[in-house]
């Protein structure tokens, strides 16, 4: 890159690299992080995501090249995240990330949709955060990036109201849920020198931490997906707590399997439909069927379930007195989506598209089988 070939070897090496990428992280954690949440946040946070993905001309390389490039055409010559009086300098340094970033396509805010189901009391205040935050609302399902549902258990107004009160009580959302993201150290290092990567349930990967294998289950479990080319289904939660951390959160926190097979055959019926216009003749799938494809699905059991156990671990909050990091019970695998779920769902749309024309159910079929 010619905008690293004047770079000196002592300023451009793997160490200057890294000090960059951790000092972006840090500058973000304080500057546009939920503790900043007093102050106006200047600018949504760039996904901890992407300052993970080391592939060749991947998200972080086009992040740390937009630095130097912002470095190389301003006065200063060298970086300083640290230094308050370097603040301004930095916030451009983000957004020249931020844009390069979404020119590259390795940054891609929210596209939503609002089914039914979101309450219509709730929907106007849930429009404004989407807009704030840079997401965009969207009227057809089919152009939505994620479709924002219902969750009983989530969006329940006694979940809800408990969370409001926590926030004005000026507390942190809870930490009670986690699950293992990769162990370190897993071949040859004893047991007590292991340390596990856990992502707590309903905050953004940006907080993922670093504790005691022995502390969590040392297995890497599989987060909830999505059928390929289809949205996100996922809880109104998922809009609410990014006004709390200024950063979309992880969609596997809040996805909903009833509702993906739903809007799944909804994007098909409509191919279906406009081949059926053409020929003149009526499309097999009825609204009937697409409103009742997702109730016979399992759904996920935050209370029990083969990964669900309490555990006592160190947490990341401090006692104000002592200063001691807290030991809690929190729950260690929770929120794992059955495999009996994804079975059914696929028997029911193999049911359901049995009598589609071939091309059509062919379509479908496949899918699954790359879902699978």
């Amino acid at each position: 890159q010619p905008e690293l070939a004047r770079e000196n070897e002592k300023l451009l090496n793997a160490e200057a690299l890294a000090d960059l990428t951790e000092g972006v992280r840090q500058f973000q954690h304080a500057h546009l992080g939920r503790q900043a949440r007093a102050m106006q946040w200047p600018m949504v946070r760039i996904p901890d995501e992407v300052f993970c993905d080391r592939s060749r001309s991947g998200p972080l390389f086009t992040a740390l090249l937009a630095a130097y490039r912002e470095k190389n055409s301003s006065s200063w010559r060298t970086f300083d995240l640290a230094s308050p009086k370097r603040y301004d300098d930095n916030m451009d340094i983000l957004r020249r990330m931020e844009k390069e970033l979404i020119a590259a396509g390795y940054l891609r805010r929210p596209v939503i949709f609002f089914d039914d189901t979101v309450p219509k009391e709730r929907r106007t205040k849930l429009e404004e955060i989407v807009e704030q935050f840079q997401g965009t609302v969207v009227t057809d399902p089919t152009k939505a990036s994620h479709v924002i549902a219902h969750d009983p258990e989530i969006d329940a107004e006694e979940f809800m109201a408990g969370e409001e009160k926590r926030e004005a009580d000026g507390q942190d959302p809870e930490k009670n849920y986690l699950r293992t993201v990769t162990v370190a150290n897993s071949d040859d290092a004893d047991d007590q020198d292991k340390v596990a990567m856990v992502h707590w349930w309903y905050w953004p990967s940006s907080y993922d931490e670093w504790m005691p294998a022995s502390d969590v289950s040392q297995s890497i479990e599989p987060e909830a997906t999505r059928m390929p080319g289809m949205p996100w289904v996922v809880g109104y939660k998922f809009i609410r707590d990014v006004e709390k951390h200024n950063e979309w959160g992880n969609e596997a926190d809040y996805a909903i399997p009833d509702f993906q097979t739903k809007v799944a055959l909804y994007k098909s019926s409509q191919g279906q439909h406009a081949d059926a216009k053409r020929r003149g003749s009526r499309a097999s799938v009825t609204s009937k069927q697409l409103a009742g494809a997702g109730s016979i699905f399992a759904k996920r059991d935050r209370r029990s379930g083969t990964g669900m156990n309490p555990r006592s671990i160190l947490t990341g909050f401090y006692d104000e007195e002592t200063g001691a990091r807290i030991r809690r019970v929190v729950h260690d695998g929770a929120l794992r989506v059955p495999v009996q779920a994804s079975i059914f769902q696929q028997s029911s749309i193999e049911a359901i598209v049995s009598d589609w024309p071939q091309k059509e159910k062919s379509g479908v079929l496949k899918a699954l089988s790359h879902a699978r």
